[in-house]
C-alpha cells in the first residue's frame, strides 16, 4: 500500500475547497436566476389581469349589444301583431 504524503492531503483539501467554492458560486447564480423568473412570472401575471379585464369589458359590451338587439326584435313583433287586421 502506498503511504500519503501531506503533499496528498493537501492537493485533497485544496481540491475540496475549490469544490465549495464552485457549489457557493453556483448556488448564487441559481438564486440569482430564481429571482429573474419571479420577476418575470410577476409581469406575466400583472398582464394576465389586464386581460381578464379586457374580456370582461368586452363580454358587458356583447350581453348589451344581444340586449339591444332582442329588445328591437321584440318591439318589431309586438308592433306587428298590434296591427289591426283590415
Amino acid at each position: 500500500m502506498t503511504q500519503v504524503t501531506e503533499t496528498d492531503i493537501r492537493d485533497i483539501k485544496d481540491l475540496i475547497q475549490g469544490l465549495d467554492k464552485k457549489i457557493d458560486t453556483g448556488f448564487a447564480e441559481l438564486k440569482k436566476n430564481i429571482g429573474d423568473v419571479e420577476k418575470k412570472i410577476d409581469h406575466i401575471d400583472t398582464r394576465l389581469i389586464e386581460v381578464e379585464k379586457k374580456i370582461d369589458k368586452q363580454d358587458n359590451r356583447l350581453w348589451a349589444f344581444g340586449g339591444i338587439i332582442l329588445a328591437a326584435a321584440l318591439g318589431t313583433i309586438v308592433k306587428l301583431l298590434a296591427l289591426p287586421n283590415p
